[in-house]
């Protein structure tokens, strides 16, 4: 498994990663429909994160597989030392400390950009 930042070519897998992962699990704000978007506006929104120093999207991959992701998205203005968060794995990789891994790979990245990990 390899822990990399998703990327605007990665953005037809996340969309199929999403469409999985919102439909084994109930703690998602999306089901397994994914979220509601057309592959343009997947690279766009990867491409904006990238260019972002307050975010980051990590995708974790195995065998050319995307099995987990994990996002900082940092706020604007008087809050941009803070960043919202979101993690997940697909159901066959739970408990196997891939989203561990993805979260300590976040606070690295947060605290070499100035968020607030307190």
């Amino acid at each position: 498994m390899i822990i990399r930042e998703a990327l605007a070519k990665d953005a037809e897998k996340m969309i199929e990663y999403l469409k999985i992962v919102g439909g084994e699990t109930e703690n998602l704000t999306f089901g397994e429909t994914g979220l509601p978007v057309t592959v343009e506006q997947e690279e766009k929104f990867l491409e904006n994160v990238h260019d972002d120093k307050t975010s980051v999207h990590l995708i974790a991959c195995k065998n050319g597989e995307i099995i987990g992701d994990g996002g900082l998205t940092g706020l604007p203005r008087r809050m941009c030392h803070r960043a919202e968060l979101g993690i997940s794995v697909r159901k066959n990789y739970w408990n196997c400390g891939i989203g561990s891994k993805i979260m300590e790979e976040l606070i690295e990245y947060a605290k070499e950009n100035g968020i607030d990990v307190s």
